[in-house]
């Protein structure tokens, strides 16, 4: 069994995961990556509701 993960590593691990394929993406192309998270409403809620998610752990 692995053991369980805290709220606050499963968002430290969700964070690089999405830093590091954002930052591939943004490097390439940063234009098309602001158009593709601007005209995706699925990725725009998807960042919504991480950084919602940030400022209840972080108890903002």
């Amino acid at each position: 069994m692995l053991p369980a993960r805290s709220t606050m590593q499963n968002w430290l691990i969700a964070k690089r995961f999405i830093l590091s394929i954002g930052s591939v993406f943004w490097r390439f192309s940063p234009e098309t990556t602001l158009g593709c998270i601007a005209n995706n409403s699925v990725a725009y809620q998807t960042l919504h509701i991480l950084l919602e998610f940030r400022q209840r752990v972080a108890g903002d």
